[in-house]
């Protein structure tokens, strides 16, 4: 009846607005440089104001398209907003990574040092303290442990 429908709106608007760091946390690894690079990109022809079919190239120096220290300012806006968790970004993060591929590969950084120290658990097999090899089997989160944290996340079915 009209309960279901009510709760299926409400698990979609709950889904809808997937930050960039919800789409990051869900990706491969191997994904999160192309899902920053398109982020970046897209942020880009948004303050260049440039159609949807003019892709800038992901080495191209962001000043040679045009983009000018007011636009430099909006588009670190833009970016930092997206980022949310209070991330700044450097006031030269245009003069420091000239690029779409640098700011990518900048914000990659960021955001995995902040998902880091966000979780104890993290997707990368590092350890950073180092133990021996052979990890205790405490080092691995139990089942329920997991889905506790999937529980949190909202992620259940």
């Amino acid at each position: 009846g009209a309960a279901t429908v009510e709760d299926v709106q409400v698990s979609v608007s709950a889904v809808a607005p997937a930050t960039i760091l919800d789409r990051l946390q869900e990706a491969y690894p191997a994904e999160r440089a192309d899902l920053l690079r398109d982020y970046v990109r897209g942020h880009v022809m948004r303050v260049l104001d440039w159609p949807e079919d003019a892709q800038p190239a992901r080495n191209a120096r962001l000043m040679e398209l045009g983009l000018d220290s007011l636009m430099a300012v909006r588009l670190r806006g833009l970016l930092a907003r997206g980022l949310e968790d209070g991330v700044t970004l450097p006031a030269s993060l245009v003069f420091d990574h000239p690029t779409i591929d640098s700011i990518a590969a900048y914000l990659l950084e960021l955001t995995s040092s902040q998902r880091e120290t966000a979780s104890e658990i993290t997707s990368k097999p590092v350890n950073l303290d180092v133990r021996p090899a052979t990890a205790p089997r405490e080092a691995v989160p139990s089942d329920e442990e997991i889905e506790a944290i999937l529980m949190a996340r909202g992620d259940n079915g």
